[in-house]
């Protein structure tokens, strides 16, 4: 028999039967509702059902459910990048929890307090915030919840750029979530491992992580987690410039996505087909699948994700050589994060910025731009960001022609990558040095350490740049050869603004 429950005056609710519902199974239906329509982003629908549940539990003076019902609005609120809301839920939650004297509610408060400012990337006080709750968990002994405080830890200095110390409490929250046999918590500290690894540019390691992951999440069903890994192993094989591989995964997360109606998800998966086709040099294809993206991000109000879309349509018509509608996107980008709170987000989009400010010749809006962006990122502690912005600062640098600062901001984002373990980011300031000490050594280490990488787009800066060192000394031959395998890679993934540089530089007088 189909159970329809009705809202009726005075009574309460009633099912179609006639019989009254009892409160707390009202208030446990819609906040069990709430939950899954938070999980498919349907946040303002997942809203209304929270509210109707916090209303019926300070009518029936219910603070259990009170607080419950808070801390899920906070869940909510943050999802949707309205962060000053959700702390004022987080705080109301940890009164109600304060005033039952409920550890683990008081515990479960300041993660989502530690939440709100990780989103704001103040991730020193997000870590504050997760170890206060971690000593509370650790009074009740092994438990998932003190498992979930390791991973917000290892989440919190993946974000300040200490991957040593993220993989050391990833790795705790691993080994608990084993000991207690708890499936889903084992899969996602595998998934987050094989993030760091990622980050690292050990692809192989991701590989193993995110397989490992995937095998669980199959056994026990749970397909949203699934869709995760393939996106994110999609992601590596792109990486590594298998392609069609990683398109294969990228089509399995979006089938699965599609079914169980996960716009979140369709809006990262589209994201990620979006970097592969820009890999690939298809800029025009990448652009339709970071729009798809974007367009999702707005409908369901994610704004962090919109900050995203936006920057990475900028950086595709950065390399496209659309400079002026780059800005566009890039500024509504860190428009978008400077009001959402979120200062590491905010340093990134400002290096991005000023690297189309240099190609432009806006030398002293770059160099603001450069000094604000590392201004932001020392202040919350965030290493990578401060890397970025120091390899616009030596960037900079190298096309003034001020050859000592070049020098010092190379080896600055130089300490900073190895410090952080990322190859990538190595590779990067390696180049920096290459073109500032102009030696064949430099050179063939850089662009082995791209080729290593298996990163094009490298590789072909680095050909380029050695082939206008070797032109400008006179061995027109192998500058030509080098200068030919810049264009060919350029060409390859539709790096225009580079082609026509070097078409600029190769072409006959007059």
């Amino acid at each position: 028999m189909k159970v329809v429950i009705t809202e009726t005056a005075g009574a309460g609710w009633r099912q179609g039967t006639g019989r009254p519902v009892e409160l707390p199974v009202i208030i446990s239906i819609l906040q069990n509702r709430a939950e899954v329509l938070h999980l498919i982003g349907a946040n303002d629908r997942a809203s209304t059902d929270l509210a109707r549940s916090l209303k019926l539990a300070r009518n029936g003076l219910d603070h259990r459910a009170e607080a419950a019902c808070l801390r899920r609005l906070s869940d909510v609120s943050r999802a949707s990048s309205r962060y000053q809301q959700s702390l004022e839920y987080a705080n109301e939650s940890l009164a109600c929890y304060q005033g039952l004297k409920d550890d683990q509610g008081v515990a479960e408060c300041l993660i989502c307090i530690g939440a709100v400012k990780f989103y704001q990337g103040d991730y020193r006080q997000a870590l504050d915030y997760y170890e206060r709750s971690l000593g509370i968990r650790k009074a009740g002994g092994k438990s998932r919840g003190l498992a979930e405080s390791y991973n917000h830890i290892g989440g919190a200095y993946r974000s300040l750029g200490d991957y040593p110390a993220a993989l050391d409490f990833y790795g705790r929250g691993l080994a608990m979530h084993q000991d207690l046999g708890n499936l889903p918590g084992e899969s996602m500290s595998l998934n987050n491992i094989g993030i760091v690894y990622d980050t690292l540019g050990e692809y192989q390691k991701a590989l193993e992580h995110y397989n490992k992951a995937l095998g669980i999440q199959q056994r026990i069903g749970d397909r949203q987690a699934q869709s995760a890994s393939l996106a994110n192993m999609g992601y590596v094989y792109g990486r590594l410039g298998d392609n069609q591989v990683a398109l294969r995964y990228y089509q399995q997360a979006l089938v699965i996505q599609q079914e169980t109606g996960d716009r979140r998800g369709q809006a990262y998966s589209f994201n990620h087909l979006g970097v592969l086709y820009s890999g690939l040099g298809d800029y025009n294809a990448a652009l339709v699948y970071y729009k798809k993206s974007l367009r999702i991000r707005e409908e369901i109000g994610q704004r962090q994700g919109q900050a995203n879309s936006h920057n990475n349509i900028g950086m595709v018509l950065f390399r496209q050589g659309s400079y002026e509608e780059a800005l566009v996107h890039l500024v509504q980008a860190c428009d978008i994060r400077e009001k959402a709170g979120d200062r590491s987000g905010q340093s990134y989009c400002l290096s991005n910025i000023a690297s189309v400010y240099i190609e432009q010749d806006r030398y002293d809006e770059a160099r603001r731009s450069l000094e604000e962006a590392v201004e932001i990122a020392a202040g919350i502690g965030d290493r990578d960001a401060q890397r970025r912005a120091c390899v616009g600062l030596a960037e900079l640098a190298i096309t003034v022609k001020e050859g000592e600062q070049g020098a010092h901001y190379a080896r600055t984002a130089l300490e900073l990558a190895e410090d952080l373990g990322t190859k990538p980011g190595r590779a990067e300031a390696l180049l920096l040095q290459a073109r500032i000490r102009g030696d064949d050594e430099s050179y063939d280490q850089v662009i082995a350490s791209y080729d290593e990488l298996d990163q094009p787009f490298g590789t072909a800066k680095a050909c380029y740049f050695y082939g206008l060192m070797l032109g400008g000394r006179g061995d027109t031959g192998r500058s030509a050869g080098f200068l030919q395998r810049s264009r060919d890679i350029f060409a390859k993934i539709g790096a225009k603004a580079w082609i026509d540089k070097i078409d600029r530089h190769t072409a006959g007088p007059g």
